[in-house]
C-alpha cells in the first residue's frame, strides 16, 4: 500500500512464488517478513502449509516452512500476527483436542528464530 493505495501484484520470484499456489499472505509492519500459506510445495505435510520468508537488504529470501507446531496434515491457513508481534494466530483443519477448527497461537520467538 502507498498513500492509502494498493498496488498492482507483484511476484516475489521464485524465492517465494511457486507454481503450487500461495495465498493469503501477511507481511509484517516494516516489510521484513512475509508469512503465507502455500500449497503442494516440495516440503509440504499437509494441503496447505505456512511459509515464512524474510527480507534482506531489499530481496527476498527462499520461504520455508514454518514449523514449531503450526504445521499439520491439514490445511493451515489465514495466519495473523498480534499487533504487539508476540503472537501468531493462524486457522487449522486439523484434528485437535476434538474439535475440527481450532485457532492457534504461535510465540514469534518462534518466528523470528526461522531467521537464523
Amino acid at each position: 500500500m502507498v498513500d492509502g493505495q494498493y498496488q498492482p501484484l507483484e511476484n516475489l520470484g521464485d524465492s517465494v512464488n511457486t507454481t503450487a499456489g500461495e495465498i493469503e499472505p501477511w507481511i509484517s509492519p516494516d516489510e521484513s517478513y512475509l508469512i503465507f500459506s502455500g500449497a503442494s510445495r516440495a516440503d509440504s505435510i499437509g494441503g496447505y502449509d505456512l511459509y515464512i520468508a524474510f527480507k534482506q537488504n531489499g530481496v527476498w529470501q527462499r520461504a520455508r516452512a514454518l514449523d514449531g507446531g503450526s504445521d499439520s496434515r491439514g490445511l493451515d491457513f489465514n495466519q495473523r500476527v498480534s499487533p504487539d508481534g508476540k503472537y501468531m494466530y493462524f486457522s487449522s483443519t486439523s484434528l485437535v483436542f476434538c474439535t475440527d477448527r481450532r485457532a492457534f497461537r504461535l510465540a514469534a520467538e518462534r518466528c523470528a528464530a526461522r531467521r537464523n
